[in-house]
């Protein structure tokens, strides 16, 4: 596996070849290091940009469009995110996402600003 790391150093992605990097990236083949501390929470629209901007949203929506009604309700009404919600938990096991996977997401997340 290789990573797309963005050059403001707030997030990175999984990549298969060096060709999927975007020009405000970086290419590298080892997992980035990251200093920045994980937020507790997103806004929820944070959030989705965020997965969008990480190409993870598709499989994200898919799955809760899959999950009951409690967990759907979760993501179209909650109007914040929380790092160590079971929702947020187990749809990143669902997607085979790391504990990194889903810091990452939620630092990029808190790097939007608009």
């Amino acid at each position: 596996m290789s990573y797309a790391i963005r050059k403001d150093g707030l997030g990175w992605r999984e990549v298969l070849e060096s060709g999927e990097v975007l020009e405000h990236e970086t290419w590298s083949e080892t997992l980035p290091a990251t200093d920045s501390q994980c937020p507790d929470s997103v806004w929820s629209w944070q959030f989705a940009r965020a997965l969008t901007q990480m190409g993870w949203r598709d499989q994200f929506e898919q799955l809760v469009a899959a999950a009951d009604q409690d967990t759907r309700d979760m993501w179209q009404r909650s109007p914040t995110i929380e790092r160590y919600s079971p929702f947020v938990l187990s749809i990143a096991d669902q997607m085979g996402k790391t504990s990194a996977d889903v810091d990452s997401v939620f630092i990029l997340a808190a790097s939007i600003i608009q």
